[in-house]
């Protein structure tokens, strides 16, 4: 039995139950390290390299680690650093995109989490339970969904245990209609803003029909003012696209890039370095609804769901539109037919038939 428990801020405190006689041989090979009077007991520093080498040369032996430790490194099972390497590796190798990346990472460290034990010792009675958890916790269906996903993918790819999930169902996603916005509270939402770079992003969000996620990862680069469009690098599902680029947005976004001169991303963060987040995105739509006094249950996404039933609401075709809006499934696109007016403007009401 090893326990690995803190002893400082800088140090961990590893003792051994008994001792064999390779144990200090082995301790020889972690550097900064030091013996106790007792011999049974080292103490190391206490770093993320250095209880990855500890773990993985005393795979043999039963080990403790306290809650503290535990906590600070997420070692809710003894082969958590293998899995992980193991998981990035394969999803990197899958293609897909850095949000899928960081989303199945974040469900599989949860998942390990909730049994902390071997991912090969659970079956497909606890991985049903996992989900069923998340279901109860009122958890959307596609959050639920990326879970069951980043779970199988888990057991197909790195433990190579595919039949353990494929019996697990996934939950309906509801029908629920997109917000809309119309025209009018469009052009209030983003004329009432007099901060420059925050009517740039709404008016570029809304002119491109673009998800949040691909607004603040935009690059100088990627506005063609010659083809009036907008270069979409790595959307949804790891794929590029162009989309439309206004003359409206464009004379906002020339006025920007005078006073701001950004140079490789288009909307800087702090550090210029970094791209702007999401979240601050959201906050400057929430705070453009406040002011120009829009009551509607309306996220920054109903500016892309506005700008596709917008164009429906012209005529344009939904294949088109499917292209713009970067769906894989025209079937997704074909929900705007729900809240377009085009197909429902010409159709009188049958009360003004009474007399």
């Amino acid at each position: 039995m090893i326990r690995i428990q803190k002893f400082n801020k800088e140090s961990l405190l590893v003792s051994f139950l008994y001792n064999k006689g390779n144990i200090k041989t082995k301790m020889t090979k972690i550097s900064e390290r030091e013996s106790c009077q007792n011999k049974n007991r080292w103490i190391i520093s206490n770093n993320k390299k250095t209880i990855k080498k500890l773990l993985t040369m005393f795979e043999d032996f039963e080990v403790d680690i306290a809650e503290q430790v535990e906590e600070e490194y997420g070692l809710y099972c003894r082969n958590i650093f293998i899995i992980k390497e193991k998981m990035e590796e394969k999803i990197k190798l899958a293609g897909f995109s850095f949000l899928t990346f960081r989303s199945y990472l974040m469900h599989v460290e949860k998942f390990l989490k909730f049994y902390r034990q071997d991912p090969h010792l659970l079956g497909e009675k606890e991985i049903k339970k996992y989900i069923l958890k998340l279901q109860e916790e009122d958890n959307s269906a596609a959050y639920v969904n990326q879970a069951i996903s980043a779970i199988k993918f888990l057991y197909k790819k790195v433990l190579k245990e595919k039949s353990k999930t494929v019996n697990i169902p996934r939950p309906k996603s509801s029908k629920k209609l997109p917000d809309i916005l119309n025209l009018k509270e469009v052009k209030m939402i983003i004329n009432v803003l007099d901060n420059l770079k925050h009517k740039a992003i709404l008016s570029i969000t809304y002119s491109g029909g673009l998800r949040v996620s691909e607004v603040v990862r935009l690059e100088s680069r990627d506005i063609d003012s010659e083809r009036m469009l907008i270069h979409v690098r790595k959307g949804k599902g790891n794929k590029d696209r162009y989309t439309l680029l206004s003359d409206r947005c464009l004379q906002i976004l020339r006025r920007y890039y005078r006073k701001y001169q950004p140079t490789y991303w288009l909307f800087p963060g702090r550090p210029r370095t970094n791209h702007l987040n999401k979240r601050s995105v959201q906050r400057i739509f929430k705070k453009a609804c406040r002011k120009a006094k829009i009551n509607k249950e309306v996220s920054i996404h109903s500016l892309r769901h506005s700008f596709a039933t917008h164009l429906m609401d012209k005529g344009t075709d939904l294949k088109h539109i499917q292209k713009l809006m970067g769906h894989k499934s025209l079937k997704t696109t074909e929900r705007y037919t729900h809240v377009t007016n085009r197909s429902i403007e010409n159709i009188t009401s049958p009360i003004d038939q009474l007399e």
